[in-house]
């Protein structure tokens, strides 16, 4: 597996409390997950298990309103992985400011006038072809909701 590096749209972000935050995440869960790059690799899977080349889709939440939804995503995330970033040394709840961070992360966001990209979330999605003459409309590309 390739090392996953962070988007140029976050390593552009002007705000460096944020694109920490995003490291630490990313880093924890690359370091868990069996296939972290899944995203990007959605045609090999599907290939793998036997089925059509998938529909592909790939949305990023951005924001950049004071109440953008992504700050408290973000930090309620790194809430929940906090034992495991303690664990491995990466940071501590009280090096990062876990109880200020949501605070300081809009503070800072307002600040720099930046735009917020949060993590690209794929999907796929293909129907597996019936048997032949049973009018299925399964094939490649067929959308959910035909």
């Amino acid at each position: 597996m390739p090392d996953l590096v962070l988007p140029d749209l976050v390593l552009l972000n002007r705000a460096p409390l944020w694109r920490r935050c995003w490291t630490l995440g990313l880093s924890a869960f690359a370091a868990v997950m069996p296939h972290p790059d899944v995203g990007v690799r959605l045609v090999e899977t599907f290939g793998a298990a036997g089925l059509p080349a998938p529909a592909v889709s790939c949305d990023v939440s951005v924001d950049g309103s004071p109440d953008s939804p992504i700050i408290p995503w973000v930090v309620l995330t790194l809430r929940s992985i906090m034992p495991y970033l303690e664990r491995t040394g990466a940071v501590t709840a009280a090096e990062l400011g876990l109880d200020t961070l949501e605070d300081r992360l809009r503070a800072e966001a307002a600040a720099l006038r930046s735009q917020l990209v949060h993590t690209p979330q794929s999907s796929g999605w293909v129907r597996k072809p019936g048997p032949a003459g049973a009018g299925g409309t399964g094939g490649q590309g067929a959308s959910p909701d035909h």
